[in-house]
């Protein structure tokens, strides 16, 4: 096995198309957006330091025991034996917490899926959303995992294209202070970089084996969308440069969907603007104004056009042109009929907020004690952080 971590690992860069792609957080793109356009300002650059700081990343990898924390004992109470409002299935899943940094008391929250059918053999898939800040709980009850929200935000109907029917599927809330996630550290939040979020992610996978030790060795995966374009092949490096010590993350690939890989949005608005989506002279004024290397004062001029961009955008599906916009979100007493995932509800990222928000779910499905602070989506400082707390 050690022959095949010194293999140029296949990077499997599907631009996959789920079915669930027309219901991605509305707010993942243009959060993302915004990043690039702050980074854009006068004496500022995309930090790509990580690239050369991931071969001297110093991982703190207390692994005696974990800091006495039995990792059977937690693993049982990680088991959720039902999500509420969840149909009957005939498959596993777990969710808790994982310390990455006890000094800083830095957690992060993951929920896990076993596979549906041969989960002894099927291979480990790690799932990361966006933002950068966007929930990978959107990802498992909108995308890929088992379950998606009904209207009433109370109860659950399956997927049947869910990715667990043939990989066991591990969704981690990623960087601190994503959904779940949280750290006692002020400064975390105030300095966030993808360097750290790899060698968290790290640091969690490592102790996460710890804690289910019958996926160590097993083939694994790496998957993401948006800015995890940048997450996905990060934490794949600094696997790859600590495999030299240790080969128990059994690496086979990675996976990134609609990828954030740069921060040219030309072709992207140019596509929208044909469409009649956006005015054409916004565009028109855009691609004249907006390069790369621009003078201080046309920079800032092309940062507001692009955010007044991004505005005009961010209530339309970017993903699905064709799809139904989201005109009504109320929730409803009772489910509506006939909803499928073929069928599926434009508003239905709603229906995951509120759902992961109500209190049932939080008391039966993770110790998240009284400093959870609940915030709403008109708190928009942290851009995918204040979606309504969690997602």
């Amino acid at each position: 096995m050690g022959k095949l971590q010194d293999w140029s690992i296949t990077t499997c860069l599907f631009l996959f198309f789920l079915h669930a792609s027309q219901t991605h957080c509305t707010s993942q793109s243009h959060v993302r957006n915004r990043l690039y356009r702050s980074k854009r300002g006068i004496g500022s650059s995309i930090d790509t330091s990580h690239l050369n700081a991931i071969r001297r990343l110093s991982v703190s990898l207390s692994l005696q025991n974990i800091s006495g924390v039995n990792q059977q004992e937690q693993k049982e109470r990680d088991l959720i034996e039902n999500l509420p409002g969840q149909p009957s299935v005939n498959f596993k899943q777990y969710g808790g917490y994982v310390t990455v940094n006890e000094s800083a008391g830095r957690s992060l929250y993951y929920y896990f899926v076993e596979a549906t059918n041969t989960k002894n053999s099927s291979p480990l898939v790690l799932w990361l959303n966006g933002g950068p800040g966007c929930s990978s709980l959107y990802g498992a009850f909108q995308e890929l995992g088992p379950f998606r929200v009904h209207s009433d935000n109370k109860t659950l109907y399956t997927n049947p294209y869910s990715w667990n029917n043939v990989a066991n599927m591990l969704f981690l809330e990623s960087p601190a202070g994503t959904g779940f996630s949280y750290t006692n550290t002020t400064t975390d939040m105030e300095n966030p970089g993808d360097m750290k979020t790899a060698a968290d992610n790290y640091v969690f996978l490592v102790k996460w084996l710890e804690r289910f030790p019958e996926y160590k060795g097993r083939d694994f995966y790496i998957a993401g969308e948006s800015y995890a374009g940048h997450y996905v092949p990060q934490l794949a490096q600094t696997i790859l440069v600590h495999n030299k010590n240790q080969t128990f993350i059994n690496l086979r690939g990675i996976l990134i969907g609609n990828p954030s890989l740069g921060k040219d949005d030309m072709g992207g608005y140019e596509f929208l603007a044909s469409r009649g989506f956006v005015p054409e002279e916004t565009f028109l004024r855009y691609k004249k104004s907006c390069g790369h290397d621009n003078p201080p004062d046309v920079a800032t001029f092309c940062m507001d056009t692009s955010l007044n961009f991004e505005d005009i955008l961010e209530n339309m599906n970017k993903y699905n042109i064709l799809a139904h916009k989201c005109l009504n979100a109320t929730l409803t007493n009772q489910s509506k009929e006939c909803t499928t995932v073929m069928q599926s509800d434009p508003c239905g990222e709603r229906y995951v907020e509120a759902y992961f928000n109500w209190d049932e779910w939080r008391h039966g499905c993770g110790d998240f004690g009284d400093s959870y602070n609940v915030r709403t989506e008109d708190d928009e400082s942290n851009g995918c952080y204040g979606m309504a707390s969690v997602v």
